[in-house]
């Protein structure tokens, strides 16, 4: 069954990757291209989230928590890349 926390969390996560993916080809804003592609596998794991009710519970159990995992080490690299960035004194 479906659950109401759910259905909000991938209706938020498609507003706030619309609006990152906005900003995303700013030449100043290189440093979010890995934020990006961490919003889009938390995204993909809502989905997942809200498919396992209809489709291949298992699977979609499964791509969940990998893309949940795969959004933990871009986050990571993303915050990496920005220390670098910002230590090198870019803007």
């Amino acid at each position: 069954m479906l659950k109401e926390p759910e259905v909000l969390n991938l209706i938020l996560g498609l507003l706030t990757a619309l609006i990152l993916l906005a900003t995303l080809g700013m030449p100043a804003q290189r440093f979010q291209r890995p934020f990006f592609w961490a919003l889009a596998a938390l995204v993909a794991s809502y989905l997942c989230t809200n498919l396992e009710v209809w489709l291949w519970p298992q699977l979609m159990n499964g791509l969940e928590h990998l893309f949940f995992a795969l959004a933990g080490v871009l986050f990571l690299v993303g915050a990496i890349y920005l220390r670098r960035h910002e230590q090198a004194g870019g803007d």
